[in-house]
């Protein structure tokens, strides 16, 4: 489970490190950068929240 979530930051990490440098370049506007930030959250919480659904499932299932 931790190693999932960790695997998950790593994914959030790299993927803000390029929308930052597409701003950076000039690929994509401040705003589009909040918003694509905002949205790449939004999925690792639905991930997050999907992990934790499969983690109390396997529980139950040992338990």
């Amino acid at each position: 489970m931790e190693q999932a979530k960790v695997s998950a930051r790593r994914a959030r990490d790299e993927s803000w490190n390029d929308i930052q440098e597409k701003e950076r370049e000039g690929g994509i506007s401040e705003d589009d950068k909040f918003r694509l930030k905002d949205a790449l959250q939004n999925k690792i919480d639905e991930v997050y929240k999907k992990l934790e659904e499969i983690s109390a499932k396997k529980e139950v299932e040992i338990g």
